[in-house]
């Protein structure tokens, strides 16, 4: 809380699982975003992609699916399955607290 004069204001902090599941997606495009520079390809590149693990996180990330694949510019991104994407693929794994993720990608 703060208070100035005759104002007072109060915030919830309180993380939501809807405010968890978008800051999972972020973490998500972020690593994605380095696997794409790490793999040699061009910001402009379009890719395809798949995330696959634990299935309660591919869960918080569905509901952001569409939302990844232009942050990412991927012309597919396939949740959960294990897509195999290729031998010129690239993938890194993502620990974290709720489990694990593998991320991967290809130049589309």
């Amino acid at each position: 809380m703060a208070e100035s004069g005759d104002l007072l204001v109060a915030l919830d902090t309180q993380l939501t699982p809807e405010l968890e599941a978008e800051g999972l997606a972020r973490e998500v495009a972020h690593r994605l975003q380095g696997l794409r520079k790490t793999a040699g390809l061009e910001v402009s590149d379009r890719v395809a992609a798949s995330i696959d693990g634990e299935a309660a996180l591919l869960s918080q990330l569905a509901p952001h699916r569409d939302w990844l694949a232009d942050e990412i510019l991927a012309v597919t991104l396939e949740l959960g399955g294990g897509t195999d994407l290729g031998p010129s693929a690239s993938f890194e794994d993502l620990a974290l607290s709720e489990g694990k993720l593998r991320l991967g990608l290809r130049r589309a």
